[in-house]
Formats: C-alpha cells, sequence, structure tokens
C-alpha cells in the first residue's frame, strides 16, 4: 500500500511497496510518486489527473484499491 497526499507526495510506503516497487520506505516518504513508481512516459498524465482531481475533488481512483 502506498499513500499520497494532494500534492502527489508519498506519505505511507508501506513493506508491501517496498517489495513490489523496490524502495525502501524511508527513501521515498516525502518524494513525488510521479518519480518513484510511475513511468516516465505516464507521468505527465498522472500529473494532469492529480491536477484535476485538485480542482474537481474526484477521481475515479480516490478509495480505490489500483493492483498493477
Amino acid at each position: 500500500m502506498l499513500v499520497i497526499d494532494t500534492e502527489g507526495r508519498l506519505i505511507e510506503f508501506n513493506p508491501a511497496a517496498e517489495a513490489t516497487f523496490g524502495h525502501r520506505r524511508e527513501d521515498v516518504i516525502g518524494r513525488q510518486i510521479a518519480d518513484v513508481v510511475i513511468p516516465a512516459q505516464h507521468r505527465d498524465a498522472h500529473r494532469a489527473g492529480l491536477e484535476r482531481m485538485k480542482l474537481s475533488n474526484q477521481s475515479p481512483l480516490l478509495g480505490r484499491r489500483v493492483r498493477k
């Protein structure tokens, strides 16, 4: 499980996320999720979606479990 704030910064990164993404929690907390786990080719779309969510307070991902 990983959790981001409204600015896209990682605020939680549990042991399962460490195993899945290959990063240690202490190395990623506070960093942008886009820079840590979003593939480079999808970062612009991710950032645009985050901005839309901040403006509308709605997102198809809010409160959902997303699996890769």
